[in-house]
Formats: structure tokens, sequence, C-alpha cells
């Protein structure tokens, strides 16, 4: 099970009231529950409320991750390259499911000027991109877009996108770390009770 720090399941509820697709009671049924997106800052005591909240079972193993991202990227290898420096000025767009998780990393990194938001797989089209260069135009002199790879993808495979608009576009890669190195942890247990549960086919490389 991978669970969302900032919507944790025992605070949300089931659809459409909230996010949930199943009841919390069949979380039993995981043998790895990985909280994910936790501040860089979590303390063992937030660790441990997590804990005491889902009141897992002693087969039950719990890790918790973050999210790491790198340098922007520019979207267009023709536009100018430019590096974009730590707190510099940026519109922070995305079209996921949580968007405030995306913006907490952005800001602690640079000077978030303007917001798009758009639904999850969200199609970019001609007024979307009117409103990018809008928001561009408003904006202080050297203010690039930031977005998601999610939507970067999107976005590199249209011939839509004017010149100078494509010049600004960058994307903010994003890795996921175990805290506390907990990743070897998590992967030898998993590679053991996938190893010796019968129900399990597991392939050996040779």
């Amino acid at each position: 099970i991978l669970m969302d720090a900032t919507r944790p399941i025992y605070s949300d509820h089931m659809l459409p009231w909230g996010n949930l697709r199943d009841n919390p009671s069949q979380l039993h049924r995981a043998n790895y529950v990985l909280v994910t997106k936790c501040p860089r800052d979590m303390s063992p005591l937030d660790r441990r409320l997590i804990s005491k909240s889902l009141k897992l079972y002693p087969y039950q193993g719990l890790y918790f991750t973050k999210m790491e991202t790198g340098r922007p990227m520019p979207m267009f290898r023709d536009g100018y390259g430019t590096e974009v420096p730590e707190g510099a000025n940026v519109i922070v767009m995305s079209g996921i499911g949580n968007p405030d998780s995306f913006r907490y990393c952005v800001q602690g990194r640079f000077k978030v000027v303007g917001v798009l938001e758009y639904p999850d797989h969200h199609p970019y089209r001609s007024r979307d991109l009117e409103d990018m260069a809008a928001a561009l135009e408003g904006s202080p002199r050297g203010t690039v877009i930031l977005a998601t790879e999610k939507d970067a993808v999107k976005l590199m495979g249209s011939k839509k996108i004017p010149e100078e608009l494509r010049k600004r576009l960058f994307y903010l890669p994003v890795t996921v770390s175990f805290n506390e190195d907990t990743k070897r942890h998590f992967l030898n247990n998993l590679y053991e009770n996938v190893r010796t549960n019968p129900k399990h086919g597991l392939i050996h490389s040779k």
C-alpha cells in the first residue's frame, strides 16, 4: 500500500466524498505500507504517530519515503537551456492529482511568483498555452515555468508551442528515496517474501 503522507487514509473517506477506493479496514491485506511524500524534516515522533494511527500487525512492514528533486531541465533542447538557479522566480505548473506536494517541493528551493494548476490527466490545448504566455508576461523578468515531469512529457510532444514560450518551459526531475537508508531492508524483505511464498512466481536471471 502506498499512502500519501499529506493525505493519510485514517483522515480520508471513500469516493466520492474522499479519495479512498477501498475501505481502510482492508489494510490488513498488505504486507508492506509505504508512506510517500514525507517532509524532509519528519521527526521520529511524527513517524510514531503515523504508525500508531495505522494500527498495523506485526507481519506488516512500514517504510517512509520522500521526494528528492534534481536541477530544473529545459523541456526543449532548442530553447536557451539556461540554468535556473536556486531562489529564481518560477511559475509552478501541474496537472496531477495532488499538486500541493509538488508546489511544496518547489517552494523550498525557488521563489514562486505564480501557480497554474490543471486537473489530473489534463490534455494541454491552445488555450492553456495562451494562459502560460500570459502568466509569464505578467511576471518579473527572467521568470520561467516549472512543471512536473508528467506534464513535461505531454507538452514536449506538442508542435503548437510558440518559440518564445518553449525557451521558458522547464521541468523538475523527481526521484524517491527511503528515509534513514531503509531501502535495502525493504528490498531484502520483499525478496524473501516473494521467494518463500508459493503463490508468487519468482524469476531467477542467469
